[in-house]
């Protein structure tokens, strides 16, 4: 099939797919249009990386530029959506002392993120991320603030899976920008992504939320279940295992695994009927499993069937060489240059594979934060479980994808880092830690009763 009828075709697909999700959800804004944008590119490629030649893959040599100045297209972009995203807040003429109140751990670690631009090497590309990465707590606030804000959040999610999962298929089998070259010469499928591994996050939260929707739809037995809405989320699920056929990233796959075993442990009947004493089940779990450890040392055995090798593929020399590293370790490198410069260039010399990340989150939060940065990033952690332990009581399912998306969130942490700006899963952790609640100085109405 020629490659422009297989894009046609996929375009298609998708626009139909969105309607009937449309009509069948029909609860969402057209403002949730602004943080879908920004989600999409979150996930994928920044805006002047899809300014290409689709059929050779390659940029236009104008759109080459210093990887530390930016290009004038991403920032053009981001600043619109930001812009857009504020107007929209302020249309709704929020209670803002009511969020920084009720959110002020997260207030605080994003003030310290920007004045950890005072003692950056590179304060220039400091306060640039800093502003880009402004634009998600901003489009976080426009998803959550919406009238039903849970419906919300899965509106985004599922948007954004039915439009890049046939657009990542497409990519692969037809056209060469959606396969790349690594330094060392291997090809790597990437689809709508950078990377093997930016491309199996996508997939983890995008098979997350369909299987917990299909596990949620099958325990309520809804007789107006939609059989075509099931087929097609099965028919995704396809899609993604698919695509993971094509990418496997073996982190991805981990904690999309043991993320759906936790999900079923959740929804079963035994958990739900004790859901107040959750902290203390989940504690008393993590107790086991170090026993175990200690007793059979399972950790290995599992990193082998997974395809792991002890050291985690270098990752651990490389973290014994960060560690080693002299740093203030109070306040760090400053916010995301850590991974600039001449530092750089050292870690590179001494490690043959160039990591440009510490593929640890916490790590990397050290490294660029300091311990400060650190603490403040652990109390987003520890903000978001506790929104989702008292969502428990007042909407049991979504509370459940809350705790084990976070779960899935502080695994893949362990591997990769994604504790930073512009990542599907930092987005991610702020859908679920910034409280949303009585926050407007007008009482938000329900899509029924606006209809209505």
């Amino acid at each position: 099939m020629p490659s422009f009828v297989a894009f046609i075709l996929c375009l298609a697909f998708v626009i139909v797919i969105l309607r009937y999700d449309g009509k069948k959800n029909p609860g969402s804004s057209l403002t949730l249009w602004a943080p879908l944008v920004w989600l999409i590119i979150v996930a994928t490629r920044n805006p002047s990386q899809w300014l290409v030649n689709l059929q050779t893959g390659r940029q236009p040599a104008e759109q080459f530029t210093n990887y530390m100045q930016g290009n004038p297209v991403d920032r053009t972009v981001f600043l619109l959506l930001i812009v857009l995203g504020i107007f929209i807040l302020v249309k709704r003429r929020l209670n803002w002392f009511a969020i920084l109140r009720q959110n002020w751990v997260i207030i605080l670690f994003l003030a310290f993120c920007g004045l950890s631009i005072m003692w950056s090497d590179f304060a220039a590309v400091a306060f640039k991320r800093w502003v880009k990465g402004l634009g998600d707590y901003v489009m976080a606030l426009v998803v959550l603030t919406e009238p039903l804000p849970a419906e919300a959040v899965k509106t985004i999610i599922r948007k954004c899976a039915i439009i890049l999962v046939p657009f990542s298929i497409l990519l692969i089998r037809y056209y060469p920008y959606g396969r790349i070259f690594t330094p060392w010469g291997e090809g790597e499928y990437v689809g709508v992504a950078t990377s093997k591994n930016t491309l199996g996050t996508l997939l983890l939260v995008f098979g997350f939320y369909l299987a917990w929707s299909l596990l949620t739809k099958q325990q309520k037995k809804e007789g107006s279940y939609d059989r075509k809405e099931l087929y097609g989320y099965l028919f995704y699920l396809f899609l993604i295992v698919m695509l993971f056929k094509y990418a496997p990233s073996m982190t991805a796959i981990l904690c999309l695994t043991m993320g759906t075993a936790l999900l079923w442990v959740m929804k079963s009947k035994v958990v739900r009927e004790n859901a107040k004493y959750f902290t203390y089940i989940f504690l008393y779990c993590i107790l086991i499993l170090i026993m175990v450890q200690m007793v059979v040392d399972m950790i290995p055995g599992l990193l082998t069937a997974f395809g792991r090798d002890v050291t985690l593929t270098g990752r651990i020399p490389l973290w014994e060489y960060l560690l080693d590293l002299d740093l203030n370790t109070w306040f760090g490198a400053g916010y995301e240059t850590f991974w600039l410069g001449d530092r750089l260039q050292d870690i590179w010399e001494m490690h043959w594979w160039m990591p440009n990340q510490a593929h640890n989150g916490f790590l990397e939060t050290y490294l660029n934060l300091g311990r400060i940065g650190l603490f403040l990033n652990v109390g987003i952690l520890f903000v978001a479980y506790r929104k989702a332990l008292k969502g428990l009581e007042e909407d049991y399912d979504f509370a459940v994808f809350s705790m084990t998306m976070l779960f899935i969130i502080v695994i893949y942490n362990q591997f990769e880092a994604a504790f930073k700006a512009l990542h599907i899963l930092w987005f991610s952790l702020l859908l679920l830690s910034i409280k949303y609640k009585d926050y407007s100085s007008k009482p938000l109405i329900s899509y029924k009763q606006e209809k209505g």
